[in-house]
């Protein structure tokens, strides 16, 4: 167990998907979504939070007397290593396994982890924010139908704010990653996984290539039939105001991440 290996970005952009295939690698261990990371880095916070003043960013007051608190963050950083070690060890007893990491962390638990781990590898999760958007509505459909009590957390506006807030921190953060776009990787998962592996160091495994070839991309998370109607869809699901929106407001990451040019135009190699 020696390298740190985050799948990050921001959520419908094929991360359950990419987790199912890295997992059938022997030497992966990838845990979905379990925020064990984002706890640990928030006690770094809540270790470094002054007796008596509000740490805004997690809602807490300091608690710990500033004569201890040093020594417990010591501590923590001492044996946060042993505790990550035993916490993959018992979540993957059967697997004899080099890489270890979770599925979309939060940026904040990224920044820590760069931070104690500078050998960490990222891998970068990037899609058409407006497609995104629509993904989300889609799937807040499915999940919750007419419940309308969560439709803010999923509305493109929303969404949208995220798109940018997450990919901003990311790349402010992150130098060396690799970035896989949800175009390609559903148009060419084995070409893209073979791209993966490369840049972890890993052998091409069968058994993630037989995981490709025996699965339905994403069947059952998916909110558009087929998996290739996804690329596009804002196009006939996006109102002009909501896409004018998230044009404007996510304008020039897309134009960084190659899917609208100088003038605001779509980029067919983008797809």
């Amino acid at each position: 167990m020696d390298q740190p290996t985050f799948v990050v970005g921001l959520g419908r952009s094929g991360s359950s998907y990419l987790h199912g295939l890295l997992n059938r690698h022997p030497r992966i261990a990838l845990t979905n979504e379990a925020h064990v990371i984002d706890v640990l880095s928030g006690l770094v916070d809540v270790f470094t939070t002054p007796l008596t003043e509000r740490n805004e960013n997690l809602g807490i007051m300091g608690v710990i007397n500033p004569d201890y608190a040093p020594v417990v963050l010591s501590l923590f950083e001492r044996y946060l290593d042993t505790v990550l070690k035993k916490f993959f060890a018992e979540c993957f007893p059967d697997k004899d396994f080099t890489h270890w990491g979770d599925k979309l962390p939060s940026t904040k638990a990224v920044q820590q982890i760069h931070a104690y781990y500078p050998h960490t590898k990222f891998i970068m999760l990037v899609r058409d924010p407006r497609d995104v958007v629509c993904s989300f509505v889609g799937y807040h459909r499915k999940r919750f139908g007419d419940d309308e009590s969560k439709a803010y957390l999923f509305a493109p506006e929303n969404q949208a704010r995220r798109w940018v807030e997450v990919y901003d921190e990311l790349l402010a953060e992150l130098s060396d990653y690799h970035l896989v776009r949800y175009e390609r990787f559903i148009q060419q998962p084995a070409e893209t996984m073979e791209g993966i592996l490369d840049y972890l160091g890993l052998p091409h495994a069968e058994e993630v290539f037989e995981q490709i070839r025996m699965t339905d991309f994403l069947a059952y998370q998916r909110t558009s039939s087929p998996v290739t109607g996804s690329v596009g869809r804002y196009a006939t699901d996006l109102d002009p105001e909501n896409l004018a929106f998230v044009e404007d407001h996510c304008g020039p990451l897309m134009r960084r991440f190659g899917y609208l040019d100088a003038a605001g135009m779509q980029l067919a190699a983008a797809l």
